[in-house]
């Protein structure tokens, strides 16, 4: 994750390799290493990468909250890949999908709320996204991505009105 913040992609991709290598079953690993092809535009290894979160999903029933994340994150960026519908539904599509799953393991794992929000605003939905963020914000009101998150959603809501960018900054 080091190296993936400081731009470092080659290095990052490689240490995330090595570490699928010793574990395949390294669903952090796996979702980080997706996010990194996407990054730089190495397309044709994410699919394969990333179905492999649905066949472990569908073959496991005892997940962790953290687990379910981490899924959901591969299964987002397949989704994005193959432009599948429904798969986009079942990470982020309610109470019944994969985050929702996440969120009923463990109510408070803001990862998810704020990973949640970033679906949301992917797909033009800042209502959604706002209200994901501002979960997660009332959980950890320390968390960067979800004050991040709210901000932004807060701002694609207004509409450039001066009152909703005045609350906007009140959250950074």
């Amino acid at each position: 994750e080091l190296l993936l913040n400081k731009g470092l992609y080659e290095e990052s991709e490689s240490a995330l390799k090595k570490a699928l290598d010793k574990n395949p079953e390294n669903l952090y690993a796996r979702a980080t290493l997706a996010h990194v092809l996407l990054l730089t535009g190495k397309f044709d290894g994410i699919i394969p990468l990333c179905e492999y979160f649905i066949d472990y999903y569908n073959g496991n029933e005892k997940l962790s909250a953290e687990d379910l994340l981490y899924i959901a994150q591969g299964c987002w960026i397949l989704a994005d890949r193959s432009g599948d519908k429904e798969t986009f539904h079942k990470v982020a599509g309610g109470n019944e999908s994969i985050l929702g799953e996440a969120l009923t393991k463990d109510k408070n794992f803001y990862p998810a709320l704020s990973f949640w929000g970033v679906c949301y605003l992917e797909k033009y939905n800042s209502k959604g996204a706002g209200g994901a963020f501002s979960d997660a914000v009332k959980i950890n009101s320390a968390h960067p991505m979800s004050r991040l998150g709210l901000i932004i959603s807060i701002i694609e809501q207004s509409q450039g009105m001066e009152v909703s960018i005045d609350t906007a900054i009140l959250y950074a």
